[in-house]
């Protein structure tokens, strides 16, 4: 039945998904299946975001979250703890989806998946940003840059943003010039003039 509700959801298909998902939640809590309860929960939740019920599908996407054994199926997990997070920060519940994410950057360091922690650690400092607590914000994008493990447009995003709070948060201006200077050898090394020229003008500035 699960099999069926998530081919469903795939295409597209909100109710019949619903009506096979809900066959299978039934199902496996009679039968006392936790790995086919948490199935059922996640592709409930996802049925409820495609019909347009998102409160709904928050509900069941957390009760996935909370009772599953992460190792089961760690990608289903994962995708349901983006969908959540995602979800709080759309409807501005900083501290719920800074929990989340928090949690979500844990898990990814404990299965070594560095390069996916390194986004994970640079969304949220992006999400303290917009709580406009640049301590934090700095915390978790200094935490990301040493993580990352190859030189991409948002790394040089992340050594800018950061020179940018340690002169115009601190007054630091020979921090930020290093992390400029980082900022400017990583744009170098990808040939990328628009991001080249971000870090020189900052520089100019500090």
């Amino acid at each position: 039945m699960h099999a069926l509700a998530f081919l469903s959801y795939q295409k597209g298909e909100a109710y019949e998904g619903l009506h096979f998902a809900k066959q299978a939640l039934f199902l496996a809590e009679q039968l006392k299946l936790s790995k086919s309860i948490t199935e059922a929960n996640n592709c409930l939740g996802l049925c409820y975001d495609l019909k347009g019920e998102p409160k709904t599908a928050q509900s069941f996407l957390v009760n996935h979250i909370n009772t599953v054994n992460v190792y089961d199926n760690t990608e289903l997990y994962s995708n349901s703890l983006r969908w959540v997070i995602n979800f709080y920060r759309q409807n501005k519940n900083y501290k719920e989806c800074t929990a989340y994410s928090i949690h979500f950057l844990a898990f990814r360091k404990k299965i070594k998946l560095w390069d996916k922690a390194y986004y994970t650690a640079s969304f949220i400092g992006d999400t303290f940003v917009e709580k406009k607590d640049t301590t934090n914000a700095l915390k978790y994008w200094s935490e990301a840059v040493k993580m990352s493990t190859t030189v991409h447009e948002g790394l040089v995003d992340l050594f800018n943003n950061i020179g940018l709070i340690y002169y115009t948060r601190d007054k630091n201006a020979d921090s930020a010039i290093a992390y400029f200077n980082k900022g400017l050898a990583a744009s170098q090394k990808m040939n990328d003039g628009y991001r080249q020229g971000m870090s020189l003008l900052h520089m100019a500035r500090a």
